[in-house]
Protein backbone atom coordinates (compact mmCIF):
# COMPACT_ATOMS: atom_id res chain seq x y z
CA UNK A 1 0.00 0.00 0.00
CA UNK A 2 1.25 3.47 -0.86
CA UNK A 3 1.79 5.78 2.10
CA UNK A 4 -0.29 8.93 2.29
CA UNK A 5 1.95 11.92 1.67
CA UNK A 6 0.57 14.86 3.61
CA UNK A 7 2.52 18.09 3.54
CA UNK A 8 1.86 20.18 6.62
CA UNK A 9 2.43 23.91 6.88
CA UNK A 10 0.92 26.79 8.79
CA UNK A 11 -2.19 27.44 6.75
CA UNK A 12 -5.91 26.51 7.05
CA UNK A 13 -5.73 23.96 4.22
CA UNK A 14 -2.90 22.07 5.96
CA UNK A 15 -4.91 21.99 9.19
CA UNK A 16 -7.83 20.45 7.32
CA UNK A 17 -5.48 17.84 5.84
CA UNK A 18 -4.14 16.95 9.27
CA UNK A 19 -7.67 16.47 10.62
CA UNK A 20 -8.64 14.23 7.69
CA UNK A 21 -5.41 12.22 7.54
CA UNK A 22 -6.80 9.21 9.44
CA UNK A 23 -9.98 9.23 7.38
CA UNK A 24 -7.97 9.40 4.18
CA UNK A 25 -5.83 6.44 5.28
CA UNK A 26 -8.98 4.40 5.88
CA UNK A 27 -10.39 5.29 2.47
CA UNK A 28 -7.06 4.49 0.80
CA UNK A 29 -7.15 1.02 2.37
CA UNK A 30 -10.80 0.56 1.38
CA UNK A 31 -10.08 1.62 -2.20
CA UNK A 32 -7.12 -0.77 -2.35
CA UNK A 33 -9.29 -3.70 -1.26
CA UNK A 34 -11.83 -2.73 -3.94
CA UNK A 35 -9.14 -2.75 -6.66
CA UNK A 36 -8.42 0.97 -6.87
CA UNK A 37 -5.60 3.31 -5.94
CA UNK A 38 -6.69 6.54 -4.22
CA UNK A 39 -4.34 9.48 -4.79
CA UNK A 40 -4.45 13.05 -3.58
CA UNK A 41 -3.69 15.46 -6.40
CA UNK A 42 -1.70 18.53 -5.37
CA UNK A 43 -2.27 20.77 -8.38
CA UNK A 44 -5.69 19.87 -9.70
CA UNK A 45 -9.26 21.11 -9.40
CA UNK A 46 -10.13 17.63 -8.09
CA UNK A 47 -8.34 16.84 -4.86
CA UNK A 48 -8.78 13.05 -4.96
CA UNK A 49 -8.50 10.59 -7.85
CA UNK A 50 -9.30 6.87 -7.98
CA UNK A 51 -7.24 4.83 -10.44
CA UNK A 52 -7.80 1.22 -11.49
CA UNK A 53 -4.98 -0.85 -9.95
CA UNK A 54 -4.57 -3.06 -13.01
CA UNK A 55 -4.43 -0.61 -15.90
CA UNK A 56 -3.89 2.73 -14.14
CA UNK A 57 -6.95 4.33 -15.76
CA UNK A 58 -8.68 7.12 -13.87
CA UNK A 59 -12.11 5.80 -12.85
CA UNK A 60 -13.36 8.66 -10.66
CA UNK A 61 -12.23 12.02 -9.31
CA UNK A 62 -13.71 14.20 -6.59
CA UNK A 63 -13.08 17.35 -4.63
CA UNK A 64 -13.82 15.85 -1.20
CA UNK A 65 -13.31 12.61 0.68
CA UNK A 66 -17.09 12.52 1.24
CA UNK A 67 -17.58 12.25 -2.52
CA UNK A 68 -14.98 9.48 -2.78
CA UNK A 69 -16.65 7.58 0.06
CA UNK A 70 -20.06 7.96 -1.58
CA UNK A 71 -18.70 6.62 -4.88
CA UNK A 72 -17.12 3.62 -3.13
CA UNK A 73 -20.48 2.95 -1.40
CA UNK A 74 -22.32 2.67 -4.74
Amino acid sequence: MRKLGVILSYCPRATLEKKEAERAKGLIERATVAGYRLVREEYSSCSWVLFDQEDGECVHSAVTLDQIEQWLDE
